[in-house]
């Protein structure tokens, strides 16, 4: 239980860095 919520938090710490990233390239 504890390793999902911390690979649910890990991938949308991720999804964030691509929308930054994205959104820094245009």
């Amino acid at each position: 239980m504890l390793l999902l919520c911390c690979f649910r938090s890990i991938r949308a710490v991720i999804g964030l860095l691509v929308v930054v990233a994205v959104c820094g390239l245009f």
